[in-house]
């Protein structure tokens, strides 16, 4: 019993100090002052599903940007490739809050270890910042042809299955190797060979491919970190069963900003976006964004299937 408590408290001091060191992100961006916020703000993203997941609880470093629209900042990583995410803020938004999509789409992705040092320059005066701006490892120029490739709507999708399985397996970060699995799509029975194949040669202890190696049964080296893991279980199962449900809509409503959560509330109250645009006093072309992102982070498709939330945003 001793070894195996052991055994648990090297896991929880490595976790502990999994981000000791420091990494960097300069650049200039060119920011109109009177629209943006003069700061930046990373996030690190610990699982592909929080890709767009807005909240407080994932920023781990904020700057600001100077006059001439310069800034460095500098962040916690680890040794092993993590996903992050640079986003900048409108005036008068809460600091976690996402725009997806549109010329004023405001946050890219990024992957950093180790001591990187990344660079972004944003040139396009139509949009503030963009997902090809990222540089500096071979890493991101990988991340950036696979997003290239998801926004690409003229791409036939056969070809775009292909594609993505093909970056999968010839890409050299095992992270945008699992994203451009996850990202995969009405697979047949080859794709589905050739994707086990890929996951066979990547690490089975990555967190990002956790479900990924589960789905296609790929070999996992149990023996390491079964033990512990089931230590954590028990621990976790005995949190978990008294507050499951309470977490499940802290969740849901931690997912949103102040101004999201308060649209939704209106929108359950049968208000159409011309009344909620005058109450809030806002254009309506901010509410239809409002509403298009609270739709992207519930997963939902129209107004009428908010009514499944209606118990979490009651009060």
């Amino acid at each position: 019993m001793l070894k195996y408590l052991l055994v648990l408290f090297c896991m929880l001091t490595w976790a502990g100090n999994a981000f000791a060191q420091e990494a960097m992100v300069s650049g200039t961006l060119k920011l109109d002052t009177a629209i943006w916020t003069s700061k930046i703000y990373i996030s690190s993203i610990p699982d592909f599903n929080l890709m767009y997941t807005s909240s407080h609880n994932l920023i781990i470093a904020e700057k600001a940007i100077d006059t001439t629209g310069q800034f460095t900042i500098e962040f916690p990583v680890s040794k092993q490739e993590t996903l992050f995410r640079l986003h900048l803020v409108r005036k008068n938004d809460p600091v976690s809050t996402l725009i997806i999509g549109g010329n004023e789409e405001n946050n890219v992705f990024f992957i950093a270890k180790d001591a990187d040092k990344l660079n972004i320059q944003s040139n396009d005066t139509t949009r503030i910042i963009q997902q090809k701006d990222i540089k500096g490892s071979k890493a991101n120029g990988e991340l950036n042809t696979l997003f290239a490739l998801l926004n690409n709507d003229t791409l036939n999708r056969e070809l775009a299955k292909d594609s993505l399985i093909t970056i999968a397996a010839n890409s050299g970060s095992a992270l945008v190797s699992l994203l451009a699995i996850q990202k995969t799509f009405g697979l047949n029975s080859e794709h589905k060979k050739r994707i086990s194949n890929i996951l066979d040669d990547l690490d089975k202890e990555n967190p990002y491919g956790t479900r990924l190696f589960k789905e296609y049964n790929t070999s996992v080296n149990w023996a390491v970190y079964v033990l512990p893991a089931l230590l954590l279980l028990v621990v976790v199962i005995v949190i978990v069963q008294q507050q499951v449900k309470k977490r499940s809509v802290l969740k849901i409503r931690l997912s949103l900003s102040q101004r999201e959560t308060h649209i939704v509330q209106l929108i359950l109250a049968n208000k159409t976006n011309k009344e909620i645009a005058e109450e809030l006093n806002i254009e309506l072309s901010t509410v239809k964004t409002h509403i298009n992102n609270i739709f992207s982070k519930l997963n939902l498709s129209n107004r009428k299937e908010l009514v499944k939330y209606k118990q979490v945003f009651s009060n």
